[in-house]
């Protein structure tokens, strides 16, 4: 594994240690820490934590647990490109000796030889708590100088017809452009960016229409919530229709309304719509819009993608989740991330059968295997990782000789419920033999 996050005191978090992978299934009982293990993964492979100017603090306040903090609370988070490590109330962010981060920042530097702070050892050294806006400084420099540049270009080029040019400023020029565009796509794919999608998704069908007012009235509502509900007036406005096939319906934004076909002509209010429907909607116009966006590589966390829906649309569901990363897609989808908290079972299932297709597909042939689940929803063993959470001791339920997630966590759920059964129809019988039912 090339990702590593390890947990001491932090919130219902008393200790963990585990792998993350590109693709990572979180479950276990309420109030356990999936979702403060998610939040911590979206701040750490997001770009605007990693090169921009937010804080740890901040990026705490942001998702609503920076109260976990305590005086006793260590954080390690590990990649191949930088570590992060908060302890002693003190954080930094060290990128690896020679590693993509280390060497673009010190190309950063280059770009701006007068700045008061080099970039590259701004991270050693100060503690992210007074973390001041150094790499989006550089960024914006950069891009300003960027847009002289073109402006310039438009002179030369208009010169370069009246013959007039000097050859050799307009060869530098767009040398110089062509090395902005290459440090600036550096910067950006270095890290992620983070798209969370929240279990309390459901409420913005309800304040979809007064999300820029909240926002600018700051209204006491989660920030990511909000910023989960801009998500999704952008995705609405981009995307208009969206149909979901597996549920025989269609949503479409018109005259400014939320609305739920349910055939040609008949629909409802999406605020008027089922809970299962206030959830999956918005979760799935957000993530088709980020989709559209082939610019970036993002980290994508899901919350209880089951929230109110009936096991036979979690699993259609998760099909569409799981071809969001899929390498047989597109080079841009097969460098995103997910990360899943859930405490469903049936996604644990759905998943699993994922991941025996693409080790079937590899031994007994594609086409066989692709007549039962298409390829672009299969997962690799390699790219994927699940534990059980319970508050008290993390342990990992993918079991990596097999490829496949653990029977006992599949069916754990179920056989509590038949042990009771089987003990009721035990007595139920016992009565019966000893004549004293009715």
């Amino acid at each position: 594994m090339s990702e590593k996050l390890i947990i001491e005191k932090f919130g219902p978090i008393k200790r963990l240690e585990i792998d993350l992978a590109k693709v990572l299934i979180l479950i276990g009982p309420q109030s356990s820490g999936k979702s403060t293990i998610a939040k911590l993964a979206s701040i750490f492979r997001d770009f605007s934590f990693v090169v921009g100017s937010l804080s740890f603090t901040e990026a705490l306040k942001k998702y609503g647990i920076d109260s976990y903090l305590d005086k006793n609370t260590s954080i390690e988070y590990k990649t191949k490109e930088y570590r992060f490590l908060y302890k002693k109330q003190n954080a930094q962010i060290i990128p690896i000796k020679g590693g993509k981060l280390a060497l673009t920042l010190k190309s950063v530097d280059a770009f701006n030889p007068k700045a008061p702070k080099k970039v590259s050892s701004m991270f050693k050294k100060t503690s992210l708590y007074q973390k001041n806006d150094q790499v989006e400084t550089m960024i914006n420099f950069i891009t300003n100088r960027f847009k002289i540049l073109d402006k310039r270009l438009i002179v030369l080029e208009d010169q370069k017809q009246k013959k007039v040019l000097d050859t050799k400023e307009l060869e530098r020029i767009k040398k110089e452009m062509h090395s902005f565009e290459e440090l600036i796509n550096k910067l950006e794919n270095i890290t992620d960016y983070s798209v969370y999608i929240p279990a309390e998704r459901f409420f913005i069908s309800m304040i979809a229409d007064s999300i820029i007012s909240l926002f600018n009235n700051s209204i006491p509502l989660p920030k990511i919530i909000l910023e989960f509900g801009a998500s999704f007036e952008k995705a609405r406005k981009n995307l208009s229709s969206y149909e979901i096939d597996f549920l025989d319906i269609s949503y479409k934004h018109i005259k400014n309304e939320d609305r739920v076909y349910l055939n040609k002509r008949k629909h409802i209010q999406l605020s008027n719509a089922s809970s299962g429907l206030q959830s999956l909607i918005p979760l799935l116009l957000v993530i088709q819009d980020n989709l559209n966006d082939t610019t970036k590589k993002n980290n994508y966390v899901i919350e209880e993608p089951e929230l109110n829906l009936y096991p036979k649309a979690q699993y259609e569901l998760a099909k569409i989740i799981s071809s969001i990363f899929s390498e047989s897609n597109s080079e841009y989808k097969k460098n995103n991330k997910i990360v899943i908290t859930t405490h469903s079972p049936y996604i644990l299932t759905a998943f699993n059968n994922f991941l025996l297709a693409n080790k079937l597909g590899n031994k007994v042939g594609q086409k066989e295997v692709e007549n039962i689940l298409p390829k672009e929803i299969w997962v690799s063993q390699v790219d994927f990782n699940a534990y059980y959470i319970d508050g008290k001791k993390t342990t990992q339920i993918f079991n990596r000789e097999t490829g496949l997630i653990k029977d006992n966590q599949l069916d754990d759920a179920s056989e509590v419920i038949m042990e009771d059964f089987d003990n009721l129809m035990d007595l139920y019988s016992n009565t019966l033999l000893n004549g004293q039912a009715n």
